[in-house]
């Protein structure tokens, strides 16, 4: 393949239309995921200290799960 001009290799005999916009999708999904994984980290996190901070015993000494029992004294 030998081109003559930008326009001819841009173009790709043809198939230019399809080749394209294939890159353009994979590299805007390669920009995207870091940023979507980042999300989700901070929101699990979030949503792990909220419910740390829900179960946590309280001034009286109770659980807030009610009645809770050692894991050696289950059935």
């Amino acid at each position: 393949m030998s081109f003559t001009a930008l326009s001819e290799a841009l173009a790709l005999q043809g198939y230019g239309i399809y080749v394209w916009p294939a890159y353009a999708v994979m590299a805007a999904a390669l920009l995207f995921e870091p940023w979507w994984v980042c999300r989700r980290k901070a929101r699990a996190r979030r949503d792990a200290r909220h419910q740390w901070r829900a179960t946590q015993w309280g001034a009286d000494g109770a659980s807030a799960w009610g009645d809770t029992r050692p894991p050696g004294d289950l059935p």
